[in-house]
């Protein structure tokens, strides 16, 4: 079942996030906008992997940009350590659970 996105932030609420397409592939990113960011990722997943959003997770506010780009930063470069990323975007992983990439994002 697809998840949706009523309850995240309308504002500007920048932070990283976890998503599980439900068909071993996990993606992860910043967004400064998480609720646009989700709808966005589910028509993309749907267009590209035929699949959609099973799971998201979305990370407390992270304030000051430098703070921002290193969690999102740090977070890619530890799933690259565990996990395969894909070959065509570079954000997305096989290799990796859905609670691996939360945890990390934590």
């Amino acid at each position: 079942m697809p998840c949706r996105f009523g309850d995240l932030p309308d504002r500007n609420y920048a932070c990283v996030y976890a998503v599980d397409l439900g068909n071993g592939i996990v993606k992860v990113g910043r967004t400064k906008s998480p609720k646009v960011r989700m709808e966005y990722l589910s028509r993309f997943a749907r267009k590209e992997f035929g699949c959609d959003i099973a799971r998201a997770h979305i990370s407390p506010e992270i304030h000051g940009r430098a703070a921002y780009l290193s969690a999102e930063f740090s977070l890619l470069k530890r799933l690259r350590d565990i996990g395969t990323p894909h070959p065509k975007y570079r954000e997305f992983f096989t290799g990796v659970t859905f609670e691996q990439a939360v945890a990390l994002a934590a």
